[in-house]
Order: structure tokens, then sequence, then C-alpha cells
């Protein structure tokens, strides 16, 4: 036979931050070893109660944490980096919140897209589009991690100076291909 403890169990005490570990084993340790019901179900009362008084502190320390969350939030935009990415250092124009710029920025994106996609924009050419040059005409190389500008002159006869302003000499051709910052030049006698 199991040896019970048949004393009262003591009136609750709410628990403080340094000891609810402690109270919830002394409750644990009373569920397991009161020999009287009604000690038992006090015991399961008091496990009750220290839940309930657990989850309030919970609730309390987790609503202190949102205000000060929202506070930082709402105090953010006097940050000098947020208010500097309000005005644009392109054009200069300053918009209220950093939101309005990035609204701006999209409309004027979409315009572009739609330039594009109702043939608006020519393709094909260097045409400007608002200031901002079409380079959808040209070659691009996947290196990998980007795609970066190609571009090929094609065979060429004239124009190149060797040496001391010695210009060319002979029939001979030549190309340049740039893929990035690299650059392969041929040279073909013809």
């Amino acid at each position: 036979m199991a040896n019970y403890d048949y004393t009262p169990v003591p009136n609750y005490v709410a628990p403080t931050q340094g000891n609810m570990e402690q109270a919830a084993t002394e409750i644990a340790n009373w569920l397991r070893t009161k020999g009287n019901g009604k000690d038992v179900r006090e015991s399961l009362a008091q496990a009750v109660q220290l839940f309930g008084d657990v989850a309030a502190q919970f609730i309390n320390e987790a609503s202190g944490l949102k205000g000060q969350f929202n506070s930082a939030v709402a105090n953010a935009n006097t940050n000098s980096e947020v208010e500097a990415a309000r005005t644009s250092t392109v054009s200069g124009t300053g918009y209220t919140t950093l939101g309005a710029r990035l609204d701006a920025i999209d409309t004027e994106q979409a315009s572009h897209d739609s330039s594009i996609k109702n043939n608006l924009v020519d393709k094909t050419s260097n045409q400007d589009v608002d200031g901002v040059k079409n380079f959808l005409q040209l070659p691009t190389y996947n290196s990998g991690r980007s795609l970066l500008p190609a571009s090929d002159t094609g065979w060429l006869q004239s124009g190149v100076t060797f040496g001391d302003n010695v210009t060319s000499v002979g029939d001979f051709s030549y190309r340049i291909i740039t893929i990035g910052n690299f650059r392969k030049f041929f040279l073909v006698d013809i």
C-alpha cells in the first residue's frame, strides 16, 4: 500500500515570477500523494488556478511587448534612413511616406510594362522610354548568377591603329565580342 499524506492542502497563494515552477511542482506532488479526496480535489483546483494565473501573467507581458513593438514601429518614421528613402535621388521628388514613394514606382513600372505590352515601344531599337534606354534588343549572356550585357561588333576592316599611329596594313578583318567585363578580340588575315 502506498504512503499517503493526510495533511490538509495549504491555502492557495498566487505565484510570483520567481516561484511558478516551485508552485507547480508542489501541487503536482500533492496530487500524487494526498490521501483524502477533498485534498486531492483542492490540489486539482489549485492547479487550475495556478494555470490561470500563469496565463494572465503571460498575457500581460505579451501585451506590454506588443505595446513596445507598436511604439517602436510608430516612431520608426523618424529614423534618418527611412526619412532619406522618401526622396528620390534620381528625380529629387519627395514623398510624404516611403509607402507613397514605392506606390509611385509601382505605378510608373506598370505604365512602362503597358507600353511594352501594347507595342508602344520599339523593342528592336535603342528608343528612349521616358529618358530610360530600351535595352530589350541587346543580347545577354547568363553567367550563372546574372544576365551580363553582351555585344558583338561583327567583322570590321578599318579603324585599328597599331603602335605609334600606324594604321592597318594589309587586308585583315577583326571582331570584338564583349560579355560583361570580358572582351575577346579576333584578328583574321583575308
